[in-house]
């Protein structure tokens, strides 16, 4: 239920309030969270991280996985339909901004400040059924799949908020998020995120914290991005751009990296992933080409 003010009700100030202890990058790892209405088929041989497989495809969401930001898109879509009213959010970004002036992501997710997070969260489901599910790029789909197949760990790479990130798990199994993490008191998100989102260079950094942490290695790391900040990225990995902008697409042409421009042709996108993929160095006995390769 929305709240008329969008602030938090809570005895305590949630600005003099401690932030919650930092406990290095956010990363979601889903035990299986795949929605009774997931397209994924039932007889999918999934293989999970906990069997150790050390091949990773990175993957970013906004403009690589779907045509938009998911965010911008998300906010937009509350905004028509008077979830949050604009005026509202304005007054809590002056109030946070005011508090916390030194660091913007300290009061970056001003717009959801009081809002409870399980009211986000089916709004999000919402969207996702109505607009968002049908402009995922269809010919990406069953060649991650497939990569899937062959031991690849799907973790998804972005500045988005969970509760849009994981609304992937319709389409995929996905093994871990790297993305934003909202702080969160009573139920309710304060505006505030615990650390910068990834973004720029700490789209790598987080990346390869998680990578290091899970002792995987950039030389068995496929990447999809469509950004230049994912430039980062791209130079420790096995790079594909997806529709990139000028920028990357100058820089990918310069470095020899594969573009893909017609992200639905379901057949041109495997013949890129698969070509990508027997570069990297294979030293855990990976078949070296994907299910129906041309």
């Amino acid at each position: 239920m929305m709240m008329g003010s969008g602030r938090i009700r809570s005895r305590a100030n949630p600005l003099s309030s401690p932030r919650r202890k930092q406990t290095g990058i956010y990363v979601y790892s889903p035990a299986d969270r795949r929605s009774p209405g997931s397209s994924l088929p039932g007889n999918f041989n999934y293989r999970r991280m906990e069997n150790k497989l050390k091949r990773t495809l990175l993957l970013d969401i906004d403009g690589t996985l779907i045509q938009r930001s998911l965010l911008q898109w998300f906010l937009e879509y509350l905004i028509r339909r008077r979830r949050i009213r604009l005026r509202n959010a304005l007054r809590e970004a002056f109030r946070l901004s005011a508090a916390f002036t030194r660091k913007f992501y300290q009061w970056e997710m001003f717009y959801f400040r009081g809002y409870a997070v399980s009211d986000v969260e089916t709004w999000a489901r919402e969207c996702w059924d109505h607009e968002m599910r049908g402009r995922v790029h269809e010919g990406l789909i069953q060649p991650v799949r497939e990569l899937q197949e062959k031991g690849a760990g799907i973790v998804l790479l972005s500045g988005t908020i969970p509760c849009l990130a994981e609304l992937f798990h319709d389409i995929f199994h996905i093994d871990a998020i790297i993305c934003s993490e909202p702080e969160i008191q009573d139920g309710r998100f304060t505006g505030r995120l615990i650390r910068p989102h990834p973004w720029g260079i700490r789209k790598y950094r987080y990346a390869d914290q998680w990578l290091a942490a899970n002792g995987r290695g950039w030389d068995q790391t496929l990447a999809m991005g469509n950004e230049w900040v994912d430039r980062h990225v791209f130079r420790h990995s096995t790079p594909v751009a997806i529709r990139p902008r000028r920028l990357l697409r100058f820089l990918a042409w310069r470095k020899g990296w594969p573009v893909i421009d017609d992200v639905d042709d379901e057949n041109a996108v495997r013949r890129v992933i698969d070509e990508q993929w027997r570069k990297m160095t294979d030293h855990s006995g990976y078949p070296q080409s994907l299910p129906g390769s041309l």
